[in-house]
């Protein structure tokens, strides 16, 4: 069993508390998913619950540790990318652990690979899927009591996304792990861990609750808009009364100035000052009581104008290849696809199949007939300038809003003054996903491509990129393995594989 009480991280380079008064244990079997934001500590809450120890942050708190722990780090397999499958799975394995390659043939039966395929092929060598399942076979080898696994369903295909949620589901090991997978934590979750930042990211909030997500979700929303409500009303209630304070006092006010011949009339009015003002700091202190106006953890304020009907029988695009070439070398048979102007359609495949290649190829077709395209690629840095400021890269790329529009719109996103002055390069993930959607509704396009547009959004908070996606009256090409995504958005499946393309059955 793991038992935390009263965490508290601190992140002292930017002087930033990150987790603060954080309660929670994770049983036998239980499935504790870890949600929220970019930067809002998930990854550290990790790294320290493991025992790493990280330079940049003081930990206090108790953490009571099962006697084995196996951590899949998002960024391991890169880390030791060079190395052989064997040396990997070889490295650093505890002198108690007789018999290890014995295991390991047994867990590649179990995964349906076979060790005596993979035992030599670098770690670079492997797809997404394949690394992520040799990466479980090396936590799985110290039969840990506790599994903790950051972003594992990151990239991957559907196959390989469905293995890990029914592994994920079937094992009794118990979990803690992070995704921004919907549909994964909807299956697997039976208890929430949710970090935030709110106060303009200023102040920590965590909540834990021993629930599947979607009760979470549906009762994290309610109580959102339940104190939403409460706090304008709050307000409005209480702005209501300080206006009539202030009529009141200034009435008495300006009657005292009056009443300077009066010295009865002036000792009446002169206590019914000094009652008022006891009366203002009752108010005041009134106010101290009300409930914070809550904020929405991903701000996506945007939307496209209605920009009139299209015409669901224009013709976009009628692509035909016959052998259609990867950077690898490999040729792709057919390649067929028409696209209307209302069209909705997803591109899905295996890693490494090609499905970034050939959008990209059709995004650059479509550019060159002088069609309106956006574009959103995988890697963002791929077409925004990292070295400007958020502030110029978005007004360089529209003419639709003045500096002080973008401004405000900027900050109904969650970015502070400063933060707009940042580089490109400096900002987050997230933060550089909701700059290129503002860059999308600030201009007019026939067509946008998409290749794995909710990636980077706290999963509370995808649904409104699904609903911003879904109102765009334009026709929409995408890359995508978010199944939520896909069910909510697209009109038409496509499977890209080494044979072709294909619509889905």
């Amino acid at each position: 069993m793991l038992s935390v009480k009263e965490l508290v991280i601190r992140n002292h380079q930017q002087d930033l508390v990150l987790i603060e008064g954080l309660s929670f244990t994770v049983n036998d079997e239980d499935k504790i998913a870890i949600i929220g934001s970019e930067g809002s500590g998930k990854s550290t809450l990790l790294s320290t619950i493991y025992g790493e120890v990280l330079d940049y942050i003081t930990v206090t708190g108790e953490i009571i540790r099962p006697k084995v722990i196996s951590y899949l780090n998002q960024n391991i397999l890169n880390q030791y990318e060079s190395l052989s499958v064997t040396v990997f799975l070889e490295l650093n394995i505890p002198e108690d652990l007789y018999h290890y390659l014995d295991v390991i043939y047994k867990l590649f039966v179990q995964f349906n690979l076979s060790y005596d395929a993979f035992k030599d092929r670098s770690l670079k060598s492997l797809s997404g899927g394949e690394r992520v399942k040799i990466g479980l076979i090396k936590c799985l080898m110290i039969r840990p009591d506790l599994l903790l696994l950051d972003e594992p369903s990151n990239d991957l295909d559907f196959e390989t996304i469905e293995f890990l949620e029914s592994f994920m589901k079937d094992t009794t090991i118990p979990l803690l792990f992070i995704s921004h997978d919907q549909r994964l934590l909807e299956n697997v979750a039976t208890g929430i861990i949710h970090l935030q930042q709110v106060h303009k990211k200023t102040k920590p909030k965590t909540y834990f609750i021993n629930v599947d997500y979607k009760t979470y979700k549906e009762k994290y929303l309610r109580k959102f808009e339940t104190d939403l409500m409460v706090a304008r009303k709050q307000r409005a209630d209480y702005n209501k009364k300080m206006d009539k304070f202030r009529q009141i006092y200034q009435k008495v006010e300006h009657q005292q100035d009056q009443a300077v011949r009066d010295p009865v009339l002036g000792r009446l009015l002169k206590k019914k000052i000094k009652s008022l003002k006891s009366q203002e700091k009752r108010y005041l202190k009134e106010k101290d009581s009300f409930i914070d106006i809550p904020e929405k953890e991903e701000p996506m304020s945007i939307y496209f104008e209605d920009l009139g009907k299209f015409n669901p029988n224009k013709l976009i695009m009628d692509l035909d290849i016959i052998d259609f070439s990867l950077p690898n070398g490999v040729l792709i048979p057919h390649v067929k696809l028409k696209l209307s102007a209302t069209d909705k359609v997803v591109i899905t495949g295996h890693n490494g199949v090609g499905k970034t290649t050939l959008i990209k190829h059709i995004y650059e077709k479509l550019i060159k007939r002088s069609v309106k395209v956006g574009y959103i690629s995988q890697d963002y840095l791929d077409f925004m300038d990292k070295d400007r400021t958020v502030l110029d890269y978005v007004l360089s790329h529209q003419s639709k809003y003045q500096e002080s529009k973008i401004r405000q719109i900027l900050s109904t996103l969650g970015l502070k003054r400063d933060e707009m002055l940042y580089k490109i390069k400096d900002i987050s993930e997230g933060t550089k996903l909701k700059i290129l959607l503002l860059v999308l509704v600030s201009n007019t396009y026939d067509v946008l491509i998409l290749d794995e547009p909710t990636r980077n959004i706290s999963p509370i908070n995808q649904d409104e990129i699904y609903e911003l996606f879904l109102n765009f009256q334009g026709a929409i090409l995408a890359v995508s393995h978010d199944r939520a995504f896909i069910e909510s958005v697209f009109d038409e499946i496509y499977v890209l594989s080494k044979d072709g393309l294909y619509l889905a059955s």
